[in-house]
């Protein structure tokens, strides 16, 4: 992996960065085996060929110096960043859990802090996150500890307090969310899916890896924009054709403008797009 600096961080912050102290002794971590076959191989496969701009790295930076933080709380029950591992089909998954308690009444209870945006709070749980902490809940059942309960903790880096006084529905700043356990049983039968995947994609060469999902690719859906001459931004962004040239008939100076699916992971945040056939065949 090589790193740029475009934007002239000072060189400590850039240390701190390219020295992450994230590891894995496993053969896949939960997380890696939550994503995309396809990135994880190609990050693999070019790791010495990667370039990336550490402020890129920002966002996982701050989270790394949150849960630091998050783990001098005095809930001396608490057990932080326990690191647990279970073998799968031959293949040894790994995952470090951010906080497992007793709850009282007899439960005990999981949970995996998130460092996200406030955007995420417009809609319901990703199904990465709910598949992500019903793995770390499957692991420590793995080592003879019960899970009754499961959750995330949204952080919202981006919360602005003057938004949170004149918009109703905005969220608080730090927000919690129940994640639906799965049951033993089904949590395996998803993780061996989930291995059987990523095993099938080892040994396949770059072009034949599986393509990543549009939901993977966070790729925007198709829009027409109801357009006004002499006005750079939309009157409004429409779902059909139809209904944008309608709502374009009724203004002066009104005309549609067509706006396609844009990858934006792909486009943006992804380090292994330019060794990307799908990304390479879908942008030409």
């Amino acid at each position: 992996m090589h790193y740029t600096n475009k934007y002239g961080i000072p060189q400590e912050v850039v240390s701190a960065i390219v020295r992450d102290p994230y590891y894995h002794d496993g053969r896949i971590s939960v997380t890696a085996l939550i994503g995309p076959p396809r990135i994880h191989q190609l990050r693999k496969r070019y790791v010495d060929e990667i370039v990336e701009d550490v402020s890129e790295r920002l966002f996982a930076l701050y989270g790394q110096i949150a849960h630091g933080i998050l783990e001098r709380a005095d809930d001396f029950d608490a057990i932080h960043e326990e690191r647990l591992s279970m073998q799968v089909d031959g293949w040894k998954v790994t995952g470090a859990t951010d906080l497992y308690k007793h709850h009282g009444n007899g439960e005990y209870l999981l949970r995996d802090y998130k460092f996200t945006s406030v955007y995420v709070s417009n809609f319901a749980l990703k199904p990465e996150w709910i598949a992500q902490v019903n793995f770390y809940a499957l692991l420590w059942r793995q080592h003879g500890f019960s899970v009754h309960r499961a959750q995330i903790v949204a952080v919202y880096r981006d919360w602005r307090r003057m938004e949170a006084e004149r918009k109703a529905g905005y969220p608080p700043p730090v927000q919690l969310f129940n994640v639906p356990l799965w049951s033993r049983e089904k949590a395996l039968q998803q993780i061996e899916e989930r291995v059987s995947l990523h095993r099938m994609a080892e040994g396949l060469p770059d072009e034949q890896l599986p393509l990543c999902t549009q939901e993977e690719q966070w790729r925007r859906g198709e829009k027409w924009a109801c357009m006004k001459k002499g006005r750079k931004t939309a009157v409004r962004l429409y779902h059909t054709l139809d209904e944008a040239e309608e709502a374009a008939a009724g203004v002066k100076g009104g005309y549609v403008q067509h706006r396609p699916a844009e990858a934006v992971r792909c486009k943006y945040f992804c380090s292994v797009s330019p060794f990307c056939s799908q990304f390479q065949l879908e942008s030409a």
